[in-house]
Parts: C-alpha cells; structure tokens; sequence
C-alpha cells in the first residue's frame, strides 16, 4: 500500500521544487515578434460587418448620427417595450442620457460608483437591489468586436458586471471608433490602453454576444435565462 501524503509533506514538496527550480522565474523580456495582423478596415466596412453579425445572433441594430436621434432611439424603445424604470452605467458614451430620460419622466438610476470612492456594503446591496428591478440598462461599450458582434465593456466598481446581466432589455449606445475587426485586435488594444497604467478600478472584461442563450442537455435553446433576452446596440454612424 502506497504510504499516504499529509497536507504538510505535499506543501513541503512543492517548496523544495520551488527552490529547485529558482522560483519566481523571469525569462526576460519576450523577444518573439507578435503575429501578423490583417490591415485595419475602414470605419464603414466595420459598421456594417458589426450589424451583420449582430442581427446574425439575435440582435438589434438602431442608428443615430446625434445625440437628439440617440435620445429619439432609446425612448422609441423604451415606449415600444411599456418600460418606466433605467439603469444607466457610468460609460461616457450612456451618462449623459440619464438626466434627459428623467426628465422625460422615466425612472433612471446611474449604478456603478465614482472614482476613488469605496462604497460600503450596504450601498452595493441597495445598487443591486435597483438593478434587480429594473425594465432596462442603457450602457456604452469600451470596445467591439465586429467579426462577432461581440460588446466589451471594462468591468470594475464604475461598471457593476451585474449591471448588464439582470435587467431583460440591455440598450447600448456605440462609437464605431470602439469598433475592431477580431479579438487579436482587442487584446492589442487592450494591452495598448491599460496593461501598463495600472488600473486598480478594472476587475475584467464583460463580453457581450446579443441576447442570453442557454442550452441543455436535449439542446432546447433558452433565451434570456442568465442575461437580456433582448439587445440593441445604437450605432453613432450614418445609416447604410
């Protein structure tokens, strides 16, 4: 019978192959040049390809060249869905929308939380309380993948992940300047923007795909059951 390994003697084990192997190592700087990537399309080719895929997937695509078509869009939406209570992410590209649908006479929260604050738990629990009840969130994206219609969003305490997750109706607005051809090119602008800056208010990624879709085991597809069953992205770009 093989002798039995207490908890100590492993950890001990795995020390000694730490020494062994001179842990933590550092290889130095990674000379391998990065793959080849294809050229940048234009802003127009990514558009379109971005509402091909989308609509492929189940979603929605509205456009608005202004802020007043934007705002036009989003209530056309809201009107059409009977929904009274928003939730507004702190994205530059959605905050400005909140002070104008309330005073439109709708229900509008801003979750996440400033800079350099620390809410306590009880304000967490109350925001996510808010964002449990709420018909629809209106959010920006940090980037877009146009090969999959895929949203990217920053998460971290300005940006609540839940915030996109739990209300039925998610509402993006969309700079096409955020848009990228694949996701090679994301991790190299991710890189490019924030690997190196520090950020202590980035948790992840949040990567969004059209609407919610789960399938079991008999491969009945569900929609909506772990996120929005419906997705709109308004894109600030002229229609096709």
């Amino acid at each position: 019978m093989a002798e039995r390994t207490t908890g100590t003697q492993f950890l001990q084990r795995v020390q000694q192959a730490r020494r062994a192997w001179h842990w933590p190592w550092n290889p130095g700087p990674d000379l391998r040049p990065a793959p080849p990537m294809d050229p940048m399309p234009s802003i127009d080719k990514l558009v379109a390809q971005f509402a091909m895929t989308l609509t492929a997937v189940g979603g929605y695509v509205r456009w608005a060249e202004t802020d007043a078509a934007t705002l036009a869009a989003i209530v056309e939406i809201l009107e059409s869905r009977a929904a009274r209570s928003i939730i507004v992410t702190r994205h530059p590209d959605a905050l400005g929308y909140a002070p104008r649908l309330a005073d439109a006479g709708y229900d509008v929260t801003l979750v996440g939380f400033e800079l350099g604050t620390t809410p306590s738990a009880s304000e967490r629990r109350a925001q996510r309380e808010v964002m449990v009840r709420a018909d629809v969130v209106l959010s920006g994206a940090d980037y877009a993948i146009a090969e999959t219609g895929t949203l990217a969003m920053l998460a971290g305490p300005h940006n609540p992940r839940v915030a996109t997750l739990l209300p039925p109706i998610h509402i993006a607005v969309l700079d096409p300047a955020r848009l990228l051809p694949s996701m090679p090119h994301l991790v190299a602008r991710f890189k490019a923007d924030h690997v190196h800056d520090g950020r202590p208010d980035i948790s992840g990624l949040t990567f969004i795909t059209g609407p919610s879709r789960t399938g079991d085991i008999e491969q009945t597809l569900s929609v909506g059951v772990h996120g929005p069953g419906e997705v709109t992205v308004i894109l600030r770009h002229r229609a096709p």
